[in-house]
């Protein structure tokens, strides 16, 4: 397997950085094509999000930042080092909802305990394909978020799908109803069992989040050789709470 490295521009270090890879496959980046200058290493997504979050919010030093499931590198390392309003989550299924394990506060992003209107950012990196009921996520999410308030997420968005695929979701007793036999599970930091996947993206995605919640949206797509964000599924969808009030009436 060929090796792949290239000096570029780190946007979550703020450095000169090499960036490498194992593999010089485009499908291997994503996983693969390492900043070794950000702490613990950072990958092709985290310097998305740390990039658009520059761009639309310079100042997010200064902000309240709530990051659902953060990872111990990269971005989520420099958001808790330098982002004083920044708090971090992890959903424990056995721990009461709001109490705190550790580092990180125990919350379910379907139905979290924060105060309306708390937060200025919301970041959930590669969340959204794991959460059992999307829709109310996406309206706790929202009322969680100050007026201008910026939900910031990645996800697998499947070119092959034009529109999402689910997979699971909760059943009528409690359980999970399986839509897809046998269940797909990815890696899960604080659980050995893995995360369950409840959905696969496609290109319908950005309008599902427009009617689950009145978000305003935008897809930010890369091809970014200097800031070292290639492979599949960089994608970055941001949200944005209106400050006005905006009624539209969605035809099915």
């Amino acid at each position: 397997m060929q090796e792949f490295k290239y000096e570029g521009f780190c946007p979550i270090c703020d450095h000169l950085a090499t960036f490498h890879s194992h593999s010089s496959r485009w499908w291997d980046f994503r996983a693969g094509l390492v900043c070794k200058t950000c702490p613990g290493g950072s990958l092709p997504r985290e310097r998305a999000i740390a990039f658009v979050m520059k761009r639309l919010c310079p100042d997010w030093r200064a902000k309240r930042v709530h990051e659902s499931s953060p990872a111990e590198r990269g971005l989520s390392v420099v958001l808790a080092k330098e982002c004083a309003g920044y708090i971090p989550t992890q959903y424990f299924p056995n721990e009461p909802l709001g109490k705190t394990i550790g580092k990180f506060r125990c919350e379910n992003l379907e139905k979290q305990t924060f105060a309306d209107c708390l937060f200025d950012i919301v970041i959930t990196q590669d969340v959204y394909e794991h959460i059992l009921d999307p829709i109310r996520a996406t309206a706790e999410i929202f009322r969680t978020l100050v007026p201008g308030g910026l939900s910031i997420l990645t996800t697998g968005v499947f070119k092959q799908h034009v529109k999402s695929v689910f997979q699971a979701r909760h059943g009528r007793d409690g359980d999970i109803e399986y839509l897809k036999k046998p269940p797909e599970y990815h890696g899960n930091p604080i659980s050995s069992k893995g995360s369950l996947v409840t959905a696969s993206y496609g290109h319908d995605f950005p309008e599902l989040l427009a009617k689950w919640a009145p978000f305003d949206v935008e897809l930010f797509r890369f091809v970014d050789r200097e800031h070292g964000i290639l492979g599949e599924f960089t994608d970055v969808i941001v949200c944005r709470k209106p400050r006005y009030a905006c009624q539209l009436t969605w035809e099915t």
